[in-house]
């Protein structure tokens, strides 16, 4: 059983050493120098929830069955969300023969998997419902220019998590709070987790990897595709079971979940430049075919 979140972020510093030696080179940059590449250092979290709450959060974008799962992961009336922690670095991409880099990006998004973002009412794609980042990024960096992300704090600043006890990870995110007057206050949680490698349950290392791996949209308006290599030599992966908890404006109320299934590993990803024309995002219909000829 893991120890209380609150506890455990109150009373121990979140800048202990330890991690997993993991972070890779950008193995995809070479040789598709013009679309965006970069290592990554994921955790993933797998949570439950009521098909209404995750409605509520894709917005006018309609739910899809969840397939891939094993059967009992979920109830009749649940779907699924994901909780995405990656520690990015060696971002990079070439445009109009300028090699644009950012060395590091600390990143979290609240992931709506399983939506009908092509309206075909068979194509999994997943609606990106928030995003935190600990920096701003230049607009000319396109596809994470497009993402309409958020400013916060991340602890740890330069790793995918802490070890704060031996086997015992976490990772935090803060921000500050409005004030109109001397700008922002105090910060305050937004999102925590908790998490010790464990032997594997029913969720496969795959289906972490195809969920994290479908196409994605941030607003319905338009979709982008992305690839990871997960084979990459430095990847490392473990199996973990995670506690998290979520604060307003991150879900509307305070919500945690015990025991998840989680899954951590380093790859590279790339997000290809056909999609990048313009700071443009590709029709969600066009992917949606492209990815039924792949099947």
């Amino acid at each position: 059983m893991l120890r209380s979140i609150v506890s455990v972020f109150a009373l121990v510093p979140l800048a202990l050493a330890g991690l997993v030696p993991r972070q890779g080179p950008n193995t995809y940059f070479y040789g598709h120098e013009t679309d965006m590449t970069s290592a990554g250092n994921f955790t993933l979290h797998l949570a439950p929830v009521s098909k209404t709450f995750a409605q509520q959060l894709a917005g006018d974008i309609q739910l899809l069955p969840v397939t891939g799962l094993p059967a009992d992961f979920l109830k009749d009336d649940e779907h699924v969300l994901l909780f995405s922690q990656q520690y990015m670095s060696d971002i990079r991409q070439r445009l109009a023969g300028i090699d644009l880099r950012i060395d590091r990006l600390n990143s979290f998004s609240l992931i709506v998997p399983f939506v009908d973002a092509a309206k075909d009412g068979k194509t999994p794609f997943s609606f990106i419902q928030h995003v935190y980042q600990d920096q701003l990024i230049p607009s000319t960096v396109s596809v994470l220019a497009k993402i309409d992300s958020e400013v916060a704090t991340f602890k740890p600043k330069d790793a995918a998590y802490s070890q704060i006890a031996p086997g015992l990870f976490s990772f935090q995110i803060l921000q500050g709070l409005a004030n109109a007057i001397d700008g922002p206050g105090p910060e305050g949680p937004r999102f925590e987790a908790l998490f010790e490698p464990a032997p594997q349950r029913s969720v496969t290392a795959e289906m972490f990897q195809a969920i994290q791996g479908q196409p994605i949209t941030y607003s319905g308006d338009g979709c982008t595709t992305q690839t990871f290599d997960w084979t990459v030599p430095f990847a490392e992966p473990f199996f973990a079971t995670g506690d998290v908890e979520t604060y307003s404006p991150l879900t509307p109320t305070p919500m945690q979940w015990k025991g998840l299934q989680s899954w951590s590993s380093s790859a590279v990803g790339l997000a290809p430049a056909t999609v990048n024309a313009n700071f443009g995002l590709s029709d969600c219909g066009e992917i949606a075919r492209n990815q039924s000829q792949k099947a």
